[in-house]
């Protein structure tokens, strides 16, 4: 099966509310559907800096590792983020030459 490439039509910055609703430009989403669009693929993102906060990952170290290692954000934040014995090595004490 060959599969379809993809275009992006729309961009936004949306607010989830508490009871799990969202946010978003209905006029331009009823506008996608009238050009006779009726099926679309989301994709949510969230900024490195609130997620890591929320994953209790430091933001020093998170930069250090993706500077000096040239690595997309989201590679750190799994890397960082995975259980083992990594996490109870004291890699930042090893990344501070400590």
């Amino acid at each position: 099966m060959i599969e379809e490439s993809q275009k992006n039509l729309l961009n936004y910055k949306a607010k989830l509310l508490e009871n799990g609703d969202l946010e978003f430009p209905r006029e331009e989403i009823r506008k996608i559907y009238e050009s006779g669009i009726d099926e679309v693929t989301i994709s949510i993102s969230v900024s490195s800096n609130k997620l890591n906060n929320i994953a209790g990952i430091d933001q020093k170290v998170f930069e250090k590792i993706k500077e000096k290692q040239s690595l997309p954000p989201e590679v750190v934040f799994d890397f960082l983020n995975c259980k083992g014995k990594l996490s109870e090595s004291n890699f930042e004490k090893k990344l501070n030459f400590e």
